[in-house]
């Protein structure tokens, strides 16, 4: 297990509530583990559980069941945090603190060497393009710009591991576009990165494997490709009417239209397939094309999961 980075095992969150402080599931037995330099993309619908994932990946809160694990060691203890990174969705920043101000501090407090603030400062403002702004108090700065701050504080440490949730909230397109070419420069260079998003772009461009988040379970986990491939569908043009009369009547569950230059599409999932080139050759039927079509990851959570 030395290549795994974070591992939350058979966790369990919950709260109490009422006045019987009836216990209530956030978190419910999550199994996950994220390998060394690999990005794992937390998608699901608003109150699913994603931050809470997260801030018991960082230490935060402490499992109700089960453990979480960084780089072996327990995400609660200290120790395990120093070669952390953490940008939370709604982060609070000392609003009459200059920007470098804030940075110094923090780089502090996650334990950056005094003679190495300065130029750590240095080199994350830079990295986000903030120098301009470093003599700015935070409350001066706009949402956009204080997102890019806050994945700077992130990165003072030069944490191995990055937590991010919604971390491209309040970012205009140039710098979604720069920040996620940032994270995938981080990648390259072997840190892990777990974050959340509810921009399916965003999931598809970064990570390596995804993990759905619904009702406090993890519903679906794996690569993009094994998520497409199993979800595959197939569609064919041909150009006969009869043929077409021959699919509606033998096939069930094909979605089947003609087009403007009088061809037939048929789309059809792989269990039809078999019986589709059957009726091909029993009935001598010339086929234009025949190609494999690929779910979109939207189709596929509102088809499978919800």
């Amino acid at each position: 297990m030395d290549n795994i980075a974070v591992e939350w095992n058979r966790t369990g969150y919950f709260i109490k509530e009422g006045f019987f402080l009836h216990k209530k599931y956030i978190l419910n037995d999550l199994d996950l583990s994220v390998p060394k330099g690999t990005c794992l993309g937390l998608v699901g619908p608003n109150g699913a559980g994603k931050t809470t994932i997260i801030k018991l990946g960082v230490g935060l809160i402490k499992p109700s069941q089960g453990s979480v694990n960084i780089n072996g060691k327990s995400s609660y203890l200290a120790d395990s945090r120093k070669s952390v990174g953490f940008l939370s969705e709604n982060q609070y920043v000392y609003p009459h603190l200059k920007l470098f101000e804030w940075l110094e501090m923090l780089g502090k407090l996650s334990g950056v060497p005094e003679n190495r603030i300065k130029s750590e400062v240095d080199r994350v403002l830079q990295l986000v393009e903030l120098g301009n702004k470093a003599s700015e108090k935070l409350k001066i700065l706009s949402k956009g710009q204080t997102q890019r701050a806050g994945l700077a504080q992130a990165l003072m440490n030069s944490p191995s591991i990055l937590f991010l949730d919604e971390p491209m909230s309040g970012l205009d397109p140039v710098w979604r576009y720069k920040f996620k070419e940032i994270l995938l420069g981080l990648k390259s260079q072997g840190v892990t990165i777990i974050f959340s998003s509810h921009i399916i772009s965003d999931i598809l461009n970064l990570s390596d494997k995804i993990a759905y988040i619904e009702s406090g379970s993890l519903k679906w986990y794996g690569r993009i490709n094994e998520m497409r491939w199993k979800n595959k569908k197939y569609q064919a043009v041909f150009y006969s009417d009869s043929f077409a009369d021959v699919l509606k009547k033998e096939i069930e569950y094909i979605k089947l239209e003609k087009n403007p230059d009088k061809s037939w599409l048929i789309v059809m999932d792989t269990s039809k397939k078999e019986q589709f080139f059957d009726l091909v050759l029993k009935n001598n039927s010339k086929i234009e094309l025949f190609s494999p079509v690929y779910i979109e990851l939207e189709a596929f959570f509102g088809e499978n999961l919800f």
